[in-house]
């Protein structure tokens, strides 16, 4: 983390930068409403996901900067921004049913099964469970550090369940990062994945391979809807901190399984 970050400013000083830098006029939009847009969904959603749309490009399409900055050679109205954010907003609560129903339906195949084949009636046999995952684990082709996030996972569950009076209120509640490392870990993941395409919660996903793969990216969207995130920033950037864009095959895969839950 920077010792120094970007000085804050008020939404007033915002349309003052935004004219300043960014060549944005208001017209469409009067300063003032602009402000009131900024105050109630904020600088870094209606703005910073799409300043690439306006900017100057190369014959490539690839973004120029000078000295880290984008051009913008062009007027852009206020409006053009804001338009862009209520389109990609207004799809979020598609992408939530999806993901809300997607989240219900695969704890419900995974608990109920994992329960009965592991006979989770006693600490004794649950912690018997725990220690199967962590031996599966071991062989499973994953990166280390994959690996290592989801022991971290499997070693929380021994404190978590203490804190609830039931093992089967406690699967209920896992979050869908703890869901799916018990999916990949368990002894009978290739019969749950069975049951998931018979309820079609696979997202079109037909071989277990390819929705595994999926999987870490169907969490991350689910984090940025739930959150709302931009979703544009996800699909764009491997990484945000370092302001590294991903490859065009990795964006092409998060928007495919994006327009899939929207669809």
């Amino acid at each position: 983390m920077k010792d120094n970050f970007k000085i804050p400013k008020t939404p007033r000083e915002q349309i003052e930068y935004l004219k300043d830098t960014k060549n944005v006029i208001f017209n469409d939009i009067t300063e003032k409403e602009a402000e009131e847009i900024l105050l109630k969904y904020k600088y870094i959603n209606v703005i910073t996901p799409y300043k690439y749309l306006f900017a100057k490009k190369d014959a490539k399409g690839n973004v120029l900067k000078d000295n880290g900055c984008h051009i913008y050679e062009n007027k852009i109205d206020f409006n053009k921004y804001y338009q862009h954010y209520l389109d990609e907003i207004s799809q979020y609560y598609k992408a939530y049913i999806s993901i809300s129903n997607f989240e219900r339906i695969m704890n419900a195949i995974v608990c109920n099964n994992i329960a009965t084949h592991y006979n989770l009636c006693t600490k004794e046999s649950f912690y018997n469970f725990i220690n199967s995952l962590k031996i599966n684990l071991l062989s499973l082709n994953y990166s280390q550090k994959a690996k290592e996030r989801m022991l971290n996972e499997i070693n929380d569950f021994e404190n978590q369940v203490d804190k609830y009076d039931s093992i089967f209120i406690f699967l209920d509640r896992i979050s869908l990062s703890d869901l799916i490392t018990i999916f990949r870990t368990c002894d009978i993941r290739d019969d749950l994945f069975r049951q998931l395409l018979v309820y079609n919660c696979t997202y079109g996903f037909n071989d277990f391979s390819t929705f595994d793969n999926a999987l870490n990216i169907i969490v991350q969207i689910r984090n940025c809807v739930c959150h709302n995130n931009s979703i544009t920033v996800l699909i764009r950037y491997y990484s945000i901190k370092n302001k590294q864009l991903r490859s065009r095959s990795d964006v092409r895969r998060y928007a495919n399984i994006y327009k899939k839950m929207i669809a």
